[in-house]
């Protein structure tokens, strides 16, 4: 069941490392983190840098997602964040990920990167009581950090999103839509053209005191980030699976019918596994469904067949009005942290991050990262107690 809606991630866009090289940073995984970490290692005026991914860029997790660039946390929520830590701390965490947002658009544009990137309003969905009460401390959490926020219930809810099992929602204006896998290469592309020397087939066997050995060659590096998402064996990095589907294309009146004429993106609040989705590029209707744990070997092209049949479920529940058949269907892992922060790791010569979950929170950690690296100030310092 398993087809590539994003596009053939087996495609290369560049080459393997042929023979030995010398770089002063090196980069390790090709996903949205490693491309932002080589982003901002140019924006501080760095140059030497080598980023290499064991198998096509985009190809991890960030190609295989929903493409729903959104502000938000995985692993908790901004009320927890707001007691844990303070309000200034989850303000400053909100507004890294909101331009976090701004840089993609940014990037997009600059690059000339066709990505099917659209602004598009975010509604988190509440069909119970527990649900509804999540979403009133989350909603007033977005307030308190000056978040674009709405809420909407009864016929502004129906105008919105016609689904009788929803009671309420919050909506939220501050997000983007993409197809990821073009995002992520047409990403790699512009790197390249700054200056970055990219390698794809490339895989890092052993990295340690300045020398790392690939596949295909061995690398001296004075400094390493890495960036490895579900790859990176850490005890506080976790994977779970999360599994989407893609209809056939819908008609203008179907869209219509389902309330997603404005292709508004969404997601039910629920304690653990949730279903989202939103409408692509070319007018499909895609839902994904997941956060379970998973534990066993995974291999792409591996479809869970009890996360389809969820999906089928909601589809034929939520939006009634209509016959989507299932087009597309594929599984993937992504790496969360135990915790409710990503992991950041920074040292002399090396730097871990992972697990934030969202694209979007994945870019505003990496920036942190960063310039903690250069030793520069940054404005999550008292969030991960720097």
């Amino acid at each position: 069941m398993h087809k590539n809606f994003w596009g053939d991630y087996n495609a290369a866009s560049f080459d393997r490392l042929a023979h030995d090289i010398q770089t002063q940073y090196l980069i390790v995984g090709g996903g949205i983190t490693g491309l932002a970490a080589a982003y901002f290692l140019l924006e501080h005026g760095e140059k030497d840098i080598v980023l290499i991914e064991k198998h096509t860029i985009g190809s991890g997790s960030t190609g295989h997602s929903a493409g729903m660039l959104v502000t938000g946390m995985e692993t908790s929520s901004w009320t927890h964040l707001i007691r844990t830590h303070g309000l200034p701390e989850a303000r400053a965490y909100w507004d890294a990920q909101n331009r976090a947002v701004d840089l993609i658009t940014a990037l997009v544009e600059e690059g000339h990167i066709q990505c099917d990137l659209f602004p598009e309003e975010h509604l988190r969905l509440a069909g119970n009581a527990v649900a509804q009460k999540q979403l009133l401390q989350d909603f007033s959490a977005h307030k308190m950090m000056h978040s674009r926020v709405s809420d909407l219930e009864g016929e502004k809810l129906a105008e919105e999103f016609p689904a009788d099992e929803f009671e309420s929602a919050e909506r939220t204006t501050k997000n983007v839509s993409v197809n990821p896998l073009s995002l992520a290469r047409g990403f790699a592309r512009y790197l390249q053209k700054r200056g970055v020397r990219i390698f794809e087939h490339t895989e890092l066997l052993s990295a340690a005191g300045g020398h790392a050995q690939t596949n295909h060659g061995a690398i001296t590096y004075s400094r390493i980030v890495r960036c490895m998402g579900v790859s990176e064996k850490d005890k506080h990095i976790q994977p779970f699976l999360t599994t989407i589907c893609v209809t056939r294309v819908l008609t203008t009146k179907e869209k219509e019918a389902i309330g997603l004429l404005d292709n508004d993106m969404f997601e039910d609040v629920e304690t653990r596994s949730y279903h989202y989705g939103k409408i692509t590029g070319d007018n499909r209707l895609l839902v994904g469904y997941g956060d379970t744990k998973h534990t066993s070997g995974f291999t792409y092209g591996y479809t869970h067949l009890p996360h389809v049949h969820s999906i089928e479920r909601f589809i034929a529940r939520v939006f009634d009005t209509i016959t989507p058949n299932i087009e597309y269907a594929w599984s993937a892992e992504f790496a969360l942290s135990k915790s409710e922060l990503p992991v950041v790791r920074v040292g002399e010569e090396e730097v871990l991050v992972n697990g934030a979950g969202t694209q979007i929170a994945s870019i505003a950690v990496v920036s942190y990262a960063i310039s903690k690296l250069l030793g520069k100030r940054h404005v999550l310092d008292e969030l991960f107690g720097s």
